[in-house]
């Protein structure tokens, strides 16, 4: 506790003793590199953000060098040299499990929180001798709180030239994110305090393919089938009174890992029972804080806790704290801010809860004032009613149905309402977190938006009454939104709902019929996930695969089982029974292709052998290619 307070405090004098028991010293690594590259102009682009991967960087990055901050275990690359230059050292955890913290090179399965820090500003100088371009990202990560916000300069080195600049806004970077640039020459990456205790690095990483996002010198980079399967959520409603024991074969059948359910009392022990029978995790949600801090304890303790959510939509539903009701769009929204910080800070002081993830407020679009609900952590000049510094969530949270504001049916259906930066059809993330569409306060630009660690906690399309679906188009579509949401960077996706016609519901949006048997969707889901299934972590591998000429409605998704074996995921969103014929280029030849389609079953549709691509038919849903031996 000491150590995380002396690196976040603002006090002059834990600053001065911080400065006077760490050595900040430049920290040079040089090695021979050739003599004859001739001498060019720096460059930098840009490729993008990671704030999926959190520390899980093996088999994602630094596949030809790696510094991980205060681990020893260090790779240069032979065409680099590296000085830090003006930082201090520091560990806030030198053995944990936590996903934000990096894999330590040596040992895979333990983790290293460190960093690299100065109050003010440092740099790190990249020289690179071999006149080629060449991978480069930096892993920022705010370990020990939400507040920090720093700037992220690359400078031609010779020059002094700001070859590009990125901004890693407060509570962005929480559980960590990567920063991945093209770079080539001689450069300087500065980095700078704007907010929070002071400025922080907590890996450098060189390799893969350059311009090319997401991948290795030997392809794409695959996602454990865990991983995608433990992103899948639903809605239930144990909290209201429905039975425990019906959802208990219902997740067993899915197949799905998560539930999103209440705070009350009597559900608490229910919620245990769920967990110990199914495995499935929880993210509680409630309208007393004390109540979901006790219940989600209670649930952490017996291994059951997910995550904490925020108030489920205060536009839509009467909402009292602090002595103030908040009442649809007429009302102060002061409550709901003071409700969530309060939430998000007895969370984080509480020994047993720190380490789980907290979600924002739904609908936080909709405030009257402008408290800054479209922040995860409010910034300084943000001109908020509450303080700038206000905490509110790790992860924004939207309810982006995927039927959108209209219930109109068309292509690209679940691709766009995954869309972060899209506005208007969907209830999406820009509305909610960029400028708010209420009263169009501003929040995250777009670009900021686009690596904004989030989830969605309700999303669906019901198949009774008007402008509903067929259960065969509902069945289709939730797979699509599975695949999409993931595959658009959500970290957990919740259905709206397990069961028809419960919660208020009326129209149909459940995965089971009244009578708790299986629509459709709950059988297209059950296939998925048990052809998918697997329960390992470890460190995936690369496909150089290619689909030329891709439709605009056809997307993919590299995974992979513990097993080796690739799956990957190529569906089409099609509304209207148009049919694309595409390639899969599998760049070399395989042993094995497996085809399945999980709208038929969990059986193989095709087998072939030593086959180096396969051809597909898409409509409406994914198929599945599994890949093996090469």
């Amino acid at each position: 506790m000491t150590q995380f307070f002396a690196l976040s405090s603002g006090s002059a004098h834990m600053r001065k003793v911080m400065l006077a028991t760490i050595i900040a010293v430049s920290w040079v690594i040089l090695v021979m590199a050739p003599l004859s590259a001739p001498a060019l102009a720096a460059t930098a682009s840009f490729m993008k953000t990671d704030a999926t991967t959190m520390g899980s960087w093996i088999g994602a990055y630094g596949a030809d060098g790696y510094f991980v901050s205060q681990d020893s275990n260090t790779k240069l690359p032979g065409y680099a040299t590296v000085t830090f230059s003006g930082q201090a050292n520091w560990t806030w955890a030198a053995s944990t499990t936590a996903l934000p913290a990096l894999q330590k090179p040596e040992n895979p399965g333990n983790r290293i929180a460190g960093t690299w820090f100065m109050w003010g500003s440092f740099t790190i100088d990249v020289n690179l001798t071999d006149g080629n371009a060449h991978q480069v990202a930096l892993y920022a990560l705010d370990w020990d709180s939400s507040a920090r916000s720093e700037t992220i300069n690359v400078l031609d080195a010779v020059t002094g030239v700001v070859l590009n600049s990125q901004v890693l806004p407060a509570g962005s970077f929480h559980n960590g994110e990567y920063l991945v640039w093209n770079v080539q020459g001689h450069v300087q990456f500065q980095i700078i305090e704007n907010a929070g205790a002071n400025a922080v690095i907590s890996g450098v990483f060189f390799g893969g393919v350059p311009g090319v996002s997401g991948v290795l010198g030997n392809g794409i980079i695959a996602v454990p089938n865990t991983t995608f399967l433990s992103s899948l959520g639903v809605n239930t409603h144990i909290d209201q009174g429905y039975s425990e024991a019906a959802y208990e074969p219902m997740f067993q059948y899915t197949g799905i890992r998560n539930t999103r359910d209440g705070s009350s009392t009597g559900a608490t022990p229910l919620l245990v029972t769920l967990h110990q029978n199914t495995g499935v995790l929880v993210d509680v949600l409630g309208w007393a804080v004390n109540n979901v801090i006790t219940t989600a304890q209670t649930l952490a303790g017996a291994g059951a806790l997910l995550s904490v959510e925020g108030p489920n939509e205060p536009n839509n539903y009467a909402f009292y704290y602090n002595g103030q009701w908040v009442l649809a769009n007429n009302s102060s929204w002061v409550p709901v801010g003071q409700y969530q910080s309060s939430l998000y800070a007895q969370v984080k002081a509480s020994p047993m809860l720190k380490n789980y993830p907290v979600f924002a407020v739904t609908e936080g679009g909709a405030e009257v004032q402008n408290v800054g609900l479209q922040f995860l952590t409010i910034p300084a000049g943000a001109t908020t009613v509450m303080p700038a510094g206000t905490q509110y969530a790790d992860y924004a949270n939207v309810h982006n149905y995927v039927t959108g504001i209209w219930g109109v049916f068309q292509d690209n259906q679940a691709w766009n309402a995954a869309d972060p930066t899209l506005f208007g059809m969907w209830d999406g993330l820009a509305p909610e977190f960029g400028v708010t569409w209420y009263k169009n306060y501003p929040g995250y630009s777009s670009a900021q938006l686009q690596s904004l660690p989030r989830v969605t906690t309700e999303t669906g399309w019901g198949t009774l009454g008007a402008g509903s679906l067929t259960e065969l188009q509902q069945g289709k579509l939730l797979l699509n939104v599975y695949m999409a949401q993931f595959k658009r960077g959500w970290s957990y996706t919740f259905i709206y709902q397990m069961v028809d016609n419960q919660g208020g519901d009326s129209a149909g949006m459940g995965i089971f019929h009244t009578n708790n048997t299986p629509k459709l969707a709950a059988t297209y889901i059950h296939n998925l996930t048990t052809i998918l299934a697997d329960n390992s972590s470890f460190t995936p591998g690369a496909l150089n695969y290619s689909i030329p000429s891709e439709p605009a409605t056809v997307h993919d998704l590299l995974l992979q089982k513990s097993n080796g074996t690739f799956y990957l995921a190529v569906w089409d969103e099609r509304s209207t029974g148009i049919m694309d014929p595409v390639t899969v280029n599998l760049g070399g030849t395989h042993a094995s292709v497996t085809v399945y389609d999980p709208t038929t079953g969990t059986t193989a549709v095709r087998t072939l052998s030593n086959v180096s691509s396969v051809g597909l038919t898409l409509s409406d849903h994914p198929l599945i290619l599994a890949i093996s031996g090469s």
